[in-house]
């Protein structure tokens, strides 16, 4: 599947993905995707199955960094290698568009992303405690990490 550069037209198709991946109180509502990305510093990357946004991958871009604002793939479409792809044509873009570092945050029981970010070359760099506020159970812990995405001499 082609990688596209999202728009602002799409952020109703990013809500309704981003709804089906974080489920309740964590879904953002298509007012957020339009605002980021008209603002300037939002970018965003999606994969299509024919006209369905399957995968998505959203960041704030503030040369020379980046931040990872949300990963989300479709639930019919989990573990079929679409977010690394999709990450690693963001990450070699951003590059280009002069970015050195980029930041993410992960909810702590999240395994399966804490595995792709690591296997992305991500290093943990700190931990925000009950920074994922829950209507139900207890709040969640928030990993952060960083990539040094910067050319080598």
């Amino acid at each position: 599947m082609p990688i596209h550069r999202l728009t602002p037209d799409q952020s109703e198709d990013m809500a309704a993905l981003h709804a089906l991946g974080f489920p309740g109180d964590g879904a953002w509502p298509k007012a957020y995707f339009s605002d980021l990305l008209s603002g300037g510093t939002g970018i965003a990357y999606g994969t299509f199955d024919l006209q369905q946004l399957v995968c998505m991958a959203v960041f704030q871009h503030m040369p020379p960094e980046a931040e990872l604002l949300t990963l989300c793939s479709h639930p019919r479409h989990l573990r079929q290698g679409h977010a690394r792809r999709l990450l690693d044509h963001a990450l070699e873009d951003l590059r280009q568009m002069t970015s050195d570092v980029v930041h993410l945050e992960v909810a702590a029981e999240n395994d399966a992303a804490i595995r792709l970010y690591k296997m992305l070359g991500f290093e943990q760099t700190g931990c925000r405690k009950a920074y994922y506020r829950r209507t139900e159970g207890p709040d969640g812990d928030a990993l952060q990490f960083t990539r040094n995405i910067a050319r080598q001499p």
